[in-house]
């Protein structure tokens, strides 16, 4: 949180103002892997804000199976990429999002991606719109 202090007189006046510009995150490609068939997940962490944002995913074409979970966090697969045999809808905690899907997250908490076997190929565009539709990253969802 930034702080500005004025002086006036013999008074102090601290004015807050709010940071919606998380830290840089770089989520890796998502999708399926069909050599080994494996899901495979990418993980950030979403810090160096102090209020609750909005992202939002675009992506083009007929693309039909990307998911999202925000957690808070807790360990295991947190802030990293990782496979699992597991589609992400058997985890009840990943919500399918559509293009122009938003979702919130707070300060410190982990956004996860993950996408299924039925989707081609489209890169996925993630946007702030708590700050004025800023890009945060873009990543493919591909089967391999």
């Amino acid at each position: 949180m930034r702080h500005l202090i004025g002086l006036r007189g013999h008074a102090n006046t601290i004015i807050s103002t709010t940071d919606v510009t998380p830290n840089a995150v770089n989520w890796a490609n998502v999708g399926f892997d069909s050599g080994p068939e494996r899901y495979v997940y990418s993980s950030r962490q979403i810090t160096g804000i102090n209020q609750t944002i909005t992202l939002k995913v675009e992506y083009s074409t007929n693309f039909t199976d990307l998911y999202v979970k925000v957690s808070n966090p807790a360990g295991g697969n947190d802030g990293q990429d990782y496979t699992l045999f597991a589609p992400p809808y058997d985890d009840m905690s990943f919500s399918y999002i559509n293009n122009n899907g938003t979702f919130t997250v707070s300060n410190n908490q982990y956004v996860t991606f993950a996408a299924d076997t039925g989707t081609p190929s489209v890169l996925v565009t993630v946007k702030n719109t708590s700050d004025g539709n800023t890009t945060l990253d873009t990543f493919l969802a591909d089967i391999t």
